[in-house]
């Protein structure tokens, strides 16, 4: 089975079909590419780091090309890959970094905006909360939307997953 990208599978299959009409060398093509791109015999070769790996230190892996055994030593036997990160290094870490995290904790992260904004106002409205009046805005605004909302959204951008991934052993 071909290693790829999640919904690619079906992909290929389908551009294999369609491509094994057009001649023999086309077909003989199909299939030695998918021997190179399948760990068929060789599944000991088949090694993905998780996710919370690639992002811990804030992506302190994508700061050197020079892999190492301890690079290595972070990816573990796997049945499947859900998802292939390539990278290039001209970009700097802190890009990388952004960019896997944008990805895959935006999510994670709006839910986070929302409860907190829900919370917010329910403390705000009964009183629990206090609120202040400032030259922007002509009513009371809740000082803990002020001071957590923005806290907690970069937070669960930025660490949502490796906790989740900690936390589940």
């Amino acid at each position: 089975t071909p290693v790829l990208c999640e919904g690619e599978a079906d992909d290929m299959e389908g551009a294999s079909v369609a491509s094994t009409g057009s001649n023999d060398v086309d077909s003989e093509l199909d299939v030695a590419i998918t021997e190179l791109l399948s760990f068929s015999g060789a599944e000991h070769l088949l090694r993905a780091a998780p996710f919370n790996v690639l992002m811990a230190g804030g992506g302190q892996i994508f700061g050197s090309s020079r892999g190492t055994q301890e690079d290595y030593a972070l990816s573990r036997l796997t049945d499947s890959i859900g998802y292939f990160i390539s990278h290039n290094w001209s970009v700097p870490r802190a890009g990388k970094f952004l960019a896997l995290a944008f990805r895959f904790n935006m999510m994670d992260a709006f839910v986070a905006l929302c409860v907190c904004l829900v919370i917010c106002f329910i403390t705000g409205v009964t009183g629990v909360q206090p609120a202040i009046t400032t030259h922007e805005f002509d009513y009371p605004v809740c000082i803990g939307c002020r001071l957590l909302v923005i806290p907690i959204v970069l937070l669960t951008l930025f660490f949502c997953r490796f906790v989740r991934r900690c936390n589940s052993g």
